[in-house]
């Protein structure tokens, strides 16, 4: 024991004089003339290679042997700066530095910068000095999942839900609460029956990276509540570079089994048509109808459409994708040129089986039985083909003057098939088979200009133009019921043939929707540099025009009165490759093709918004003030018919809107976020165009409403920050949420099918929490394998109520926001070896049950139950290429959608009932990307 007690003294001892041999040194590191943080600035002792870089806070800290030194501060484009000290061991020394962007030429090339964006240190540097409350993903994080396109990568975002695996919700929110900015355009709304974007468009490899702004600024666009998506995708380049990217997946339950699809055209696998649109020399709604029934014209015509009501069976290939990138940077003395351009095309299969039921209407007298009115199961097929091209360019010319143009364009084709089988049990009339032939192509090309200028060291100037074009086209998408009678003894299905035309029987439609916008921003900005209770002011102006034009047209073929009995029975058990042929087409002893057409199945519509803002950002000791208006002006018009009357909607608005960040510096690492703004939430033009659609999957027809009026959202916001380390973060956040005339959906009582419509809800409230973690053991841990670690976890917490009025009728009056999950759960994990440049993700996702569609007397509320998804990652890099092997939806989790039969607000109760559920399978991907240079 003693001569433990003497060995602890003298190392004691010995640690004591090896450490008065060192000092610590300690500093910051910011711009001379914004005094803003430089993160990853190096702090070195001249002529050793002791040092570090600084943090997200600017700062350094590292022990310096006792003497006299030169510290040397250096950063890309900026001048070198040295400092003579002397220090003695066991002591602290500060030593801050204020360094000036370098205007000197070196060897005739000076250097120009562009700051980097795409790393998860500097996307949550961007967020700690944000005025605002928002989160977001970098490049590098995006890295780390086996995510494929934007909408994948959004879900691992506190407070995000993804729908339908292309459309988003923030905070539970209906995707039209939120708005999508695009390289700082607006983006257009991607579907015909709402307002809505869908982000499974954008390629991730195209991503710079993705903010999500939870509360509003003056320059930020005030149609939000949920919040503004800010998508960047890339346009510097460091150097140049070619880059060859080949992938191929194997899906669980579709690949190398069964497919089925109809007969198409020879450039499917480009995303587009050429076989199934109207003919060119297809006469008008008018010329067509003015046609008497029995007319040969008729026939003649209807024969210019292709009989193409059967499907093709073959055996469905692996998903495969080709990509090739490049960079090209050229330094001319001042001037910097840049172009980053992506090509890329793909192709994915998809079966999935899913059951689909309909329940009669609950009888309390009866409270153990739960009767079905049809049960089905459907065969899924799609098949889609994707080609996308993005193109950026940029010029720098020093650091006080910048161009950027970027392009991004995409063409898909979607071609489904859907084949259900099952039994009516209210029309039992025999076993049924269902079918939807469709293809759908859409071309989104998306266009910006950006010009930012540094008037001097106060004054920034930017002017952004965009220009968006929406192209889709839904050619012959062909639905139809047959039936197997119950006394059948040939085995033979019947078409059920309509005594009008419709959308569901024996029918072709054909859709089209145009749509262009253009916008403009002018943004100023002046920046006193100074200390003081001003900081800065902004103001600006905005416009945005958008014109759409909207088409369909749809067909039935019927029998006519004339056609004998035996004929008809003929006729309608033909098989389904026969039935349609142009023999059976005619007027004397066939089918006639018969237009359903009416006015209200086309409408127009533009919109122009124009928009000015002043903002103040201002500090008073550890407080930092954002805070300004915005008024908007909007003018909505659509031009439609409501049945044969003319619909006219004119609704000009104008809105002041308040909004207010304050930030709290608690001390170098944490903040206090507090805000309040108030924004506008309008309707979309297919929610106000009084056009029916039929949805097949839903069974149930969806029209719109043309009185909505505008909602006004007041929207509070509280978080508290704490950044650790560079590159973590620890964050908890609260909001709430008031609405004045929410949009909402609801159901409107029919005899057969559900018709879903929307109205103006009295109010509704939202209150939430929401927490992130970033985590990395490095530096925390000893062990050489666990320090490779790092974990980011999020979680939100959601509850909200709306307020029908007395517009509920037979609708439930007060539930549950339409979409919202009360709960989300993301979390990854990652193993980082940069050695070795090996990295190993596991990746999960889970949402709480959220209202999936709004039920009325006859038909209850649906919701979709929660999901769990795990996504596992391993890549490897060489010198040369990269290998990437992820397994997408391990799990293979069911989607579920139950009905609340009970009307209690749950849809876990024994009376509860699956109205439909299915899996899409496992993807197992392997991408390969290999560098020509």
């Amino acid at each position: 024991m003693r001569k433990l007690y003497f060995l602890v003294l003298f190392l004691t001892y010995f640690a004591s004089l090896l450490n008065a041999q060192y000092a610590t040194v300690r500093g910051r590191v910011i711009d001379k003339q914004s005094k803003e943080s430089l993160v990853g600035v190096n702090v070195v002792i001249k002529g050793t290679t002791i040092g570090v870089s600084t943090d997200i806070d600017g700062f350094y800290e590292f022990k310096v042997p006792a003497g006299k030194h030169t510290l040397v501060c250096s950063y890309v484009g900026y001048n070198q700066q040295t400092a003579f000290i002397e220090v003695f061991g066991g002591r602290t020394y500060t030593q801050n530095f204020q360094i000036e962007e370098s205007t000197q030429l070196l060897s005739d090339v000076q250097v120009v910068a562009t700051k980097v964006t795409n790393t998860q240190s500097a996307v949550i540097l961007e967020v700690k000095e944000a005025k605002q409350v928002v989160s977001g993903i970098s490049k590098q994080q995006i890295a780390l999942s086996q995510d494929n396109n934007a909408a994948q990568v959004m879900q691992r975002i506190p407070g995000i839900t993804i729908v339908d695996g292309r459309f988003v919700l923030i905070r539970g929110l209906n995707e039209r609460y939120n708005n999508v900015v695009i390289n700082n355009t607006l983006a257009p709304s991607t579907e015909v029956d709402r307002r809505t974007f869908s982000f499974d468009l954008i390629p991730s490899g195209a991503l710079d990276r993705m903010l999500i702004f939870k509360s509003a600024t003056p320059e930020l666009p005030a149609d939000m509540a949920g919040g503004i998506i800010k998508v960047y995708t890339n346009n510097t380049v460091e150097s140049n570079f070619d880059q060859i990217q080949y992938g191929i997946g194997y899906r669980t339950q579709t690949t190398f089994q069964p497919f089925y699809r109809s007969k198409g055209s020879s450039t499917d696998f480009l995303g587009f048509d050429t076989y199934r649109r109207l003919p060119a020399d297809f006469p008008s709604t008018d010329r067509f109808e003015s046609l008497p029934t029995l007319s040969p014209d008729r026939a003649r015509f209807a024969h210019l459409l292709p009989n193409n009501f059967t499907t093709q069976e073959y055996v469905a290939a692996p998903d495969f994708s080709i990509g090739y990138t490049l960079g090209r940077v050229v330094n001319n003395g001042k001037n910097q040129f840049s172009n980053i351009t992506a090509f890329s095309i793909s192709q994915s299969y998809v079966h999935a089986t899913r059951s689909f039921n309909r329940f009669l209407e609950y009888d309390t007298t009866r409270p153990n039985e739960v009767l079905p009115r049809f049960e089905f199961i459907d065969n899924i097929y799609e098949k889609n083909n994707r080609l996308s091209l993005m193109s950026n360019f940029s010029w720098l010319r020093g650091s006080k003057f910048k161009i950027q143009w970027s392009n991004l364009f995409n063409q898909i084709g979607e071609n489904e098939t859907n084949i259900r089988v099952g039994e009516d049990y209210i029309q039992d009339i025999g076993l049924r088979r269902h079918y939807l032939l469709g293809y759908r192509s859409r071309t989104i090309y998306i266009t910006q200009g950006e010009v930012d200028y540094h008037l001097d060291d106060h004054q920034t100037l930017n002017l952004t133009v965009g220009f968006n074009l929406l192209n889709e086209s839904e050619p012959d998408l062909r639905r139809f019921r047959t039936f197997l009678p119950n006394n059948s003894s040939d085995g033979k299905y019947v078409m059920i043939t309509p005594p009008s035309s419709n959308l569901f029987d024996a029918s072709r439609y054909f859709g089209s929707l145009f749509e262009v916008s253009s916008s403009q921003a002018l943004n100023y900005v002046y920046k006193w540099n100074k200390p003081g209770f001003f900081q800065a002011l902004k103001a600006g102006v905005f416009s945005d025009v958008k014109i759409r034009t909207f088409d369909s047209r749809y067909f039935s073929y019927l029998i006519p009165g004339s056609i004998p009995s035996d004929r008809k029975a003929e006729l309608e058990r033909l098989p389904l490759d026969q039935i349609f042929s142009n023999e059976n087409v005619n007027p004397a002893n066939g089918f006639v093709l018969r237009e359903g057409t009416r006015p209200v199945d086309s409408y127009d519509a533009s919109n122009l918004l124009t928009a000015s803002y002043i903002g103040v950002n201002s500090e008073y000791r550890r407080f930092n003030f954002d805070y300004g208006f915005r008024y908007e002006y909007n003018i909505q018009r659509l031009d439609g018919y409501q049945g044969l009357v003319p619909v006219r909607v004119n609704n000009p608005f104008g809105n002041f809107l308040p909004m207010l960040n304050i930030s709290y510096y608690l001390n170098e690492k944490s903040q206090l976020r507090l805000a309040y703004a108030r924004t506008v939430n309008r309707p979309e033009f297919r929610e106000l165009a009084p056009f029916l659609f039929y949805d097949y999957k839903l069974d149930a027809n969806k029209v719109g409403e043309p009185g909505l009026k505008n909602a006004v959202i007041d929207n509070f916001d509280f978080r508290y920050e704490y950044y650790p380390r560079l590159g973590e973060v620890i964050s908890i956040a609260a909001f709430y949420k008031y609405f004045d005339n929410p949009i909402e959906q609801r159901n409107i009582v029919t005899s057969e099918l559900p018709q879903f419509t929307f109205i103006n809800a009295d109010y509704a409230r939202n209150y939430g929490l929401e927490l992130e973690f970033r985590k990395s053991l490095k530096n925390v841990v000893s062990n050489p394998i666990l320090e490779r670690f790092s974990f980011n976890i999020n979680a939100s917490y959601i509850y909200s109520i709306v307020d029908l009025g007395v517009q509920a009728s037979a609708q439930t009056r007060v539930r549950p926001l339409q979409g919202q999950s009360p709960y989300i759960f993301n979390a990854i994990t990652a193993y980082t070896n940069e050695k070795r440049r090996e990295i190993i993700s596991l990746a999960y996702n889970i949402f709480g049950e959220r209202l999936f569609a709004i039920g009325d007397l006859n038909f209850p509320d649906i919701y979709e139950l929660p999901r769990h998804s795990i996504d596992l990652t391993v890549s490897k890099s060489f010198k040369k290429y990269q290998i990437k092997f992820g397994i997408q939806d391990l799990l293979n989790f069911k989607y579920r959608f139950y009905q609340d039969t009970d009307r209690n607000g749950s849809p876990y109760d024994a009376l509860d009932r699956n109205i439909f559920s299915f899996r899409r399978g496992t993807l197992i991907n392997l991408q390969f990307t290999y560098d020509l240079r």
